[in-house]
């Protein structure tokens, strides 16, 4: 059978491409080496507990993704607007008082910043909030450090919020990533809610694939090369094609036909424990703001969806800074002891689940854009890509990137 299009590779940005191309008419077929949906967005169950790959959340202001996603059928549940800041042994609750005004009092007491410092998160929400999320993009490109710093904000505030925070999102705590990005996560925290799926986040790329018919989604086909045209299956199968679209991440098989994409990336540690009872007061992210952390930020994922644990019992994700290297006991030892002065004897009482290495967790952040040309998609003749490595790392980014290519190919197929 000849095939108007081939993606490579059913990640968010595949899915989203193949959504829009079957919905335009076109035969098109998707290619995936593994045995399931999503890339680097999984959930595997474990023991009756929902563990996803890495701490991940969705944004549910994100403006790309809103068009394919139907919210109510995700049933989202959301973290509160803010976080629990660990320092000194002592937790502090920094809410958004727009959204908790209950907490106003509390966060504005919290040693976390300033009242200045306090009062410039207000006023950034507002400039964020007023401009369009490709004004934010096109606006001068720095660090993120060296935007905080430009906007006022005290050593203070930026050690004990902003980097842990944003370190966590990032997976950087130096804050190098770029300012358009910082900026753009920003306004998402501010206009709406970090959420999860209630059965995980695998249901976001189950409910895009939902939404192609199963026969056009291939599962365990390996491509072993490509030619203009045609692309061949490590069983020997070959498939014959007009247009032919990368969308795996940039370290597969992207950068081995196209070495001059950047695969640099942030890597990530994500460890899980379950607990009889819950270390949380509430559904916060926990940030550790202690000098050189191990734990950089912590979250009780059944506060947030009860789903995510069997009944009465609670699931706690911990994510750490530079434990790729570090073996299971070691890395367990030391969230214990970080832990322990905020959460007492408790924390022998965790149980180890299941921890993740993920080297490539997001694409280098240096450079971000949300704009990007058809000729940019068009790598070489009858061979297109898409992916959160052309625009931005994120949810948003992936899928935007698929439908920016979707739309290319249609161009070039007329």
């Amino acid at each position: 059978m000849q095939y108007d299009v081939i993606v490579i590779g059913a990640g968010l940005a595949g899915l989203t491409a193949a959504h829009d191309l079957h919905r335009a008419g076109k035969r098109v077929v998707v290619l995936e080496a593994s045995e399931r949906v999503g890339g680097r967005v999984a959930t595997d169950k474990v023991d009756g507990y929902l563990l996803d790959r890495g701490f991940q959340v969705y944004l549910t202001a994100y403006p790309d993704a809103h068009k394919y996603l139907d919210y109510k059928k995700l049933d989202l549940k959301h973290f509160g607007a803010g976080a629990v800041v660990l320092k000194g042994g002592k937790q502090y609750l920094l809410a958004d008082p727009r959204r908790h005004p209950t907490q106003l009092l509390s966060s504005l007491l919290a040693p976390v910043g300033s009242l200045s410092d306090k009062m410039k998160v207000l006023w950034l929400n507002q400039q964020v909030e007023n401009k369009q999320v490709h004004e934010l993009f096109a606006g001068p490109e720095q660090t993120t450090r060296q935007k905080l710093q430009e906007l006022g904000f005290s050593e203070k505030i930026i050690e004990r919020f902003f980097r842990p925070f944003f370190g966590g999102i990032f997976l950087e705590r130096e804050l190098e990533t770029s300012s358009r990005m910082f900026m753009f996560v920003f306004k998402m925290f501010s206009e709406g809610w970090a959420a999860l799926p209630a059965e995980g986040m695998k249901e976001i790329p189950k409910q895009l694939a939902r939404a192609i018919p199963p026969e056009v989604i291939r599962l365990n086909h390996r491509v072993k090369f490509i030619q203009k045209g045609v692309v061949g299956l490590e069983n020997g199968q070959e498939l014959h094609t007009d247009k032919i679209l990368l969308a795996t991440e940039a370290c597969g098989i992207v950068h081995d036909y196209l070495p001059q994409v950047k695969d640099n990336c942030q890597s990530t540690t994500n460890v899980y424990f379950w607990a009889d009872k819950s270390p949380a007061k509430g559904c916060w992210i926990m940030l550790n703001a202690d000098p050189n952390p191990f734990v950089n930020n912590l979250a009780v994922l059944t506060e947030v969806s009860r789903k995510y644990a069997p009944r009465g019992k609670h699931l706690i994700s911990v994510s750490c800074n530079g434990a790729l290297e570090l073996d299971k006991d070691t890395i367990i030892k030391q969230i214990r002891q970080e832990m322990k002065p905020y959460f007492g004897e408790k924390v022998q009482h965790w149980h180890y689940l299941k921890s993740y290495k993920i080297r490539y967790a997001l694409p280098d952040q240096h450079h971000v854009q949300h704009h990007i040309a058809a000729s940019s998609l068009r790598v070489k003749e009858g061979i297109y890509m898409c992916g959160d490595h052309l625009l931005n790392g994120s949810i948003n980014g992936a899928m935007r990137s698929g439908a920016k290519a979707a739309a290319a190919i249609l161009q070039n197929l007329g």
